[in-house]
C-alpha cells in the first residue's frame, strides 16, 4: 500500500490517519471489535515531531529576509484565534494582541485583520509579522506564519523564537 501526496505539511495528519486505519483494520482481522477513538491531536503532533515538520526556514526576498513556517493545526480556526487573541479582539492600528507575537517580534501596530483567518502587524518600521490561518487537511487549519525584517536581522533568533511560539501554542490547543 503506497500513498503519495505532495503536501509535505499534511504529513503528519495522513500519517496518523492511516495509523488509526491500520490499527482498525488489525484489531478486525485479529477477530476482534474495531474500537479506534479518532486522534485528539497527540498522534498527530508525534509525527509532526518524527517528520520534523515543525522547523521553519529563512527565505531571501527582494524585501529582504524573511523567516516562514506552515503547520498544520489540530483544531478549528476559530479555537486557534481564540486562543492567540485570549477574548482581546484586534483592531487595524492597534496592538497586535500578545499572542500573536515573540520575544524577538514584539507587539506592533496591526495592519490588516479578518478574524478568524488573517493577522498582520508591523514589528519594525521595516519589518511585518502575518499569520494566515488558511485551509487545512481536515483537522484544523494551516497555520503559515511568516515575518520579515530589513537586512541583517537576526533570522536565527526568529526562528528559535517562533518555533518556541508555535510549540506552545500547538501545546494549548491540545490541552484545550
Amino acid at each position: 500500500m503506497v500513498h503519495t501526496f505532495g503536501d509535505r505539511f499534511g504529513g503528519a495528519s495522513f500519517a496518523s490517519g492511516w495509523h488509526l486505519c491500520l490499527t482498525a483494520l488489525s484489531q478486525l482481522l485479529d477477530g476482534d471489535s474495531t474500537r479506534v477513538e479518532r486522534d485528539a491531536g497527540e498522534l498527530h503532533e508525534a509525527y509532526l515531531e518524527q517528520f520534523d515538520l515543525g522547523r521553519g526556514v529563512v527565505e531571501v526576498t527582494a524585501a529582504g529576509p524573511r523567516v516562514r513556517f506552515e503547520r498544520q493545526l489540530v483544531r478549528p480556526a476559530e479555537a486557534v484565534w481564540a486562543v492567540l487573541t485570549s477574548g482581546d479582539e484586534p483592531a487595524a492600528g492597534a496592538p497586535a494582541p500578545e499572542g500573536f507575537t515573540s520575544r524577538q517580534a514584539p507587539a506592533g501596530p496591526v495592519t490588516e485583520v479578518t478574524a478568524p483567518s488573517v493577522l498582520a502587524y508591523r514589528w519594525h518600521p521595516q519589518g511585518t509579522v502575518r499569520w494566515e490561518l488558511g485551509q487545512g487537511t481536515g483537522h484544523g487549519p494551516r497555520l503559515v506564519l511568516t515575518q520579515t525584517g530589513p537586512e541583517g536581522f537576526d533570522t536565527d533568533a526568529a526562528l528559535d523564537a517562533w518555533h518556541d511560539r508555535i510549540e506552545q501554542l500547538a501545546a494549548r490547543l491540545l490541552a484545550d
